[in-house]
């Protein structure tokens, strides 16, 4: 089953949403904005997307504990998103 990861990370300012897209963008991410957070959605597992995530993040200044929620969205129905908020996974 392929499973799908939305997130939201806190917008800063724009140049670094463009360094972040310019990382992010060539290993399948597609990264759009709202008035407030740069949005991320890719085909995967949390912990797959967070070890991507993480050391890109926190080299581009952000705090991933308070800046980053994601959310795994599994392809059946019935199975059971599982989110990260606050730094924790929680099935």
């Amino acid at each position: 089953m392929v499973s799908y990861i939305q997130g939201k990370l806190k917008f800063r300012n724009a140049k670094l949403e463009t360094k972040l897209k310019e990382e992010l963008v060539p290993i399948g991410y597609e990264i759009t904005r709202d008035d407030n957070d740069i949005l991320l959605k890719k085909v995967g597992k949390v912990e797959a997307v967070l070890s991507e995530l993480v050391p890109i993040c926190e080299r581009l200044g952000w705090n991933v504990e308070e800046d980053l929620i994601l959310m795994e969205k599994p392809e059946d129905p019935a199975g059971r998103p599982i989110r990260y908020v606050r730094g924790k996974i929680h099935r």
